[in-house]
Parts: C-alpha cells; structure tokens; sequence
C-alpha cells in the first residue's frame, strides 16, 4: 500500500494485522495488512501512538471530544493517559 502521509489518517491494530485508515479521492477509507503495530510505528516515525492500538497522524486531528477521546477526520480515537500528555504537546491544545 502506497499512500501519501498527507493523506494517512491512522492505523489501528487488529490482532495480526493492521487497518490503515486514509483519504483516497477526497473519501476515508481502510484497507487491511497483515503488520504489526509495532512494525508501522517504526517505519513512519512521523505517526503518534495514542493508545495501545492506535497510531495517529497529528496533521490530521480536530477537536478533542473529551478526556479520553479525539476526534481526527470522522474518526472518534481513544486516547490513553499514558499518551495524553505527547499529544497535547504536539497539536498545542488541552482537552475541552
């Protein structure tokens, strides 16, 4: 799969494999691959983990929903606490 990282919007962890959430003609979509999470964080260093089954892509967020909660393109991301505070430093604003 080749896709921009303007268009990349998240992976998500799915057992042995990983969707890969991006825009494709202006619609978000997802494709499967058999990765591990772990394997994609280190190929794109630019993504941000944000929970344990989500590597996001900043450029890409809106609002914060609430505490545990962001909101990128029309997708709802869970964020845990241990990785609240990266977060918060990168796109510069607090949680509701």
């Amino acid at each position: 799969l080749q896709v921009s990282l303007n268009d990349l919007v998240c992976v998500q962890s799915a057992n042995n494999y990983v969707e890969v959430h991006y825009y494709l003609h202006n619609e978000l979509v997802k494709k499967l691959l058999r990765a591990s999470l772990q394997n994609v964080e280190n190929q794109l260093p630019q993504l941000i983990r944000v929970h344990r089954s989500y590597l996001v892509n900043p450029s890409h967020f809106i609002s914060w929903k609430d505490r545990k909660t962001i909101q990128l393109a029309e997708l709802a991301i869970p964020i845990s606490n241990r990785y609240r505070e990266r977060l918060e430093k990168l796109v510069s604003v607090r949680p509701y």
